[in-house]
């Protein structure tokens, strides 16, 4: 759709554009950020990894917990940690921002 492709695995789902990646969808706990953040952790632990500096909506039952990291190469992504009623992760995205 609108020229993306999305490629699902078993943990991951990755989403490219004109040869790029463009987003990342955890699947499962065995995806997890460089900062050890996965499915199942807790939010002290995305809020102690990841800092308060973070901007919260409501999204299907989920408290949305987003960052946006600016990479090397001058684009931002967004990164996104989906927490559910237990307080814990229920899956993770990072996409760049346009």
């Amino acid at each position: 759709e609108n020229g993306l492709v999305a490629y699902k695995y078993r943990d991951l789902n990755v989403i490219m554009k004109d040869g790029f990646v463009r987003a990342l969808e955890s699947n499962t706990n065995y995806a997890n950020t460089k900062r050890d953040i996965h499915q199942g952790s807790s939010l002290n632990d995305v809020l102690s990894a990841y800092g308060n500096d973070v901007m919260k909506t409501e999204y299907n039952g989920l408290i949305l917990y987003e960052y946006d990291k600016k990479k090397n190469s001058n684009v931002t992504c967004r990164l996104r940690f989906a927490i559910d009623q237990s307080n814990t992760v229920n899956y993770i995205t990072i996409r760049v921002l346009e």
